[in-house]
């Protein structure tokens, strides 16, 4: 939330024109292959697929403003 509030306040205060922001997910939120089988045994439905162990994304958001 830093980085966004600085975004934020560099716009208002500061004219800021452009930014460039990198954000990196490192949590599964709990979709794992254990999921997959609660899911099957609870609906009662083969689920089809391929699950590789999650490790990280990056998102980059580039954003330009108007000028003031």
């Amino acid at each position: 939330m830093f980085a966004l509030k600085n975004i934020v306040e560099g716009r208002l205060y500061r004219g800021l024109e452009s930014f460039e922001l990198v954000v990196k997910i490192t949590s599964d939120f709990g979709i794992t292959v254990n999921l997959f089988a609660k899911l099957e045994k609870a609906i009662g439905i083969k689920l089809k697929g391929e699950f590789k162990s999650y490790e990280k994304t990056y998102f980059k958001i580039i954003g330009e403003f108007e000028a003031i």
